[in-house]
């Protein structure tokens, strides 16, 4: 990576945090693989609360501009996905996945699926689509999912 991206990934990350604070939010996990930086959120006011996002390298996920905006799609590698997930399950009993762009959320959970977790429907979540992966819901085949 060049000093240039870097500089730009610190200060996106510094956007992104700053973005998700103003919503009452915060990082709960970090972690990096190819093309993508991955993020727990947790909301301060419901602990029981974990959104994972996605937030391709040298984008703000947490700005709804952005997520409207079609981007050339990254490969998520699943097979650095999967402990991943698996790590912060031991930690954090359910993770939500949502995005105000309903392509990517579609996206989000066909990766989810293949990478053998089990996506789950949350009808109580009015604001926007909400689905979840939890620990014990872990399969080896994809399943229907409608968004």
């Amino acid at each position: 990576m060049k000093i240039a991206e870097i500089i730009n990934d610190v200060l996106l990350e510094d956007a992104f945090t700053d973005q998700i604070e103003s919503w009452g939010m915060y990082i709960q996990e970090k972690a990096t693989i190819p093309n993508y930086n991955l993020y727990l959120v947790g909301q301060k006011y419901n602990p029981a609360w974990s959104e994972l996002a996605f937030q391709q390298i040298g984008r703000n996920a947490a700005e709804p501009e952005e997520q409207m905006q079609h981007f050339p799609a990254q490969n998520i590698r699943k097979n650095l996905l999967k402990p991943i997930l698996h790590r912060w399950l031991e930690k954090y009993p359910k993770i939500y996945i949502r995005s105000y762009n309903k392509k990517y959320l579609k996206n989000y959970i066909r990766i989810l699926q293949i990478a053998g977790f089990t996506v789950t429907f949350d009808p109580t979540q009015t604001a926007m689509p909400a689905y979840y992966i939890s620990r014990g819901k872990i399969n080896d085949r994809k399943s229907n999912y409608k968004v």
